[in-house]
């Protein structure tokens, strides 16, 4: 039997989400079933109650977005059932150090700047999938 994994992007851009959805359906982890959902916003993400199921769970995650910032989406996801079963991967425009950092800080397991190259981003997905498991 397969474990399934939730993976859920969180992007206000409709292109990044259907972009994000392609590359996934092209990942294959033995003994792993991803479960993939796309949302605009964090609010949306948090009315699905997704997160709140005790199975793993790879978020990726925009940094700038209207009505609930990447930043609050990620502190409020680690808070919650002690975040263990969830990672998150930033996806986000914003470069600076200090903002890379204050991701990691916050508990980000990785972070990607936008634009990114997709086979990069893949594999990155890919060993946060591996590790999860």
């Amino acid at each position: 039997m397969k474990n399934k994994v939730f993976v859920s992007i969180i992007d206000d851009d409709e292109i990044i989400r259907s972009l994000l959805r392609k590359i996934l359906k092209t990942i294959e982890i033995e003994q792993v079933e991803l479960d993939i959902a796309a949302f605009e916003g964090g609010i949306p993400f948090f009315e699905s109650k997704r997160v709140e199921d005790s199975r793993n769970h790879l978020i990726i995650l925009d940094g700038i977005m209207p009505a609930m910032d990447g930043m609050e989406i990620l502190q409020k996801v680690k808070k919650m059932n002690d975040g263990s079963n969830i990672s998150v991967l930033m996806l986000s425009g914003r470069k600076s150090e200090s903002y890379v950092q204050r991701a990691l800080l916050l508990g980000a397991d990785d972070y990607v700047t936008k634009p990114f190259g997709i086979q990069e981003l893949k594999e990155r997905i890919r060993r946060l999938l591996i590790r999860m498991n």
